[in-house]
């Protein structure tokens, strides 16, 4: 009998073990989307104030784009006039 305890003892910590895993697992996963939440919404205002910028303005700034050191930057400069 005592032997059956233990072992229902047992389980019983591997579960409240497992419980707290997944608990963590769980704050971390909000948190990452949290971040992630965040960054979407910059984006979001960054793309709503380029909408609004006079095109000239894209214009030179995807210029000063294309002329960074950035492998990519040439193809950020020219998705920007195509706004």
């Amino acid at each position: 009998m005592s032997s059956r305890i233990q072992e229902l003892e047992s389980s019983v910590s591997a579960l409240e073990i497992d419980l707290k895993g997944v608990h963590t697992k769980e704050a971390e996963a909000k948190l990452a989307a949290e971040k992630v939440t965040e960054e979407i919404n910059h984006l979001k205002d960054e793309v709503k104030g380029i909408r609004t910028t006079p095109h000239h303005c894209i214009l030179l700034h995807s210029l000063s784009l294309s002329l960074s050191p950035h492998p990519h930057s040439l193809f950020l400069g020219l998705g920007m006039l195509l706004l």
